[in-house]
């Protein structure tokens, strides 16, 4: 450092400042490095905020859309629960017949929701060869 002083004394103030100043570009540079990085880190973050609000709006649109649609069909359901109970409320209440028993059994071996253990294939359809009505 002595000798960085000695190399300099001879030379004029100018040639120093200017010295000094290209001694100071670097330590300037990386600090503006660094403030440009937090900037843009602060952006990201700013502009991640904005995303994050708007899928929250389009994730509330989408619940109150999903409500509107359930309540509409459940009221959808209600009524046509409400039209077939008041068609059939003047039905005499009897067992099924045996025909009716097995159309039943064969539409729900048809959709695939026969009680286990049930032989779906033993069952025919209504109006088959062999079917006594």
């Amino acid at each position: 450092m002595k000798r960085l002083g000695l190399a300099l004394a001879g030379l004029p103030a100018k040639v120093k400042a200017i010295a000094a100043a290209l001694a100071l570009v670097p330590l300037i540079f990386a600090l503006g490095q660094c403030d440009g990085i937090r900037a843009e880190k602060a952006r990201q973050r700013a502009a991640e905020a904005r995303q994050a609000l708007a899928a929250e709006r389009i994730a509330r649109a989408a619940d109150r859309l999903r409500r509107e649609r359930l309540s509409a069909d459940t009221a959808t359901i209600r009524s046509n629960r409400k039209e077939v109970d008041d068609a059939t409320a003047h039905l005499p209440d009897r067992p099924l017949s045996d025909r009716q028993r097995a159309r039943a059994l064969l539409e729900l071996c048809r959709t695939g929701r026969a009680p286990p253990g049930t032989a779906c294939g033993s069952v025919r359809p209504p109006g088959a060869a062999g079917d006594a009505r």
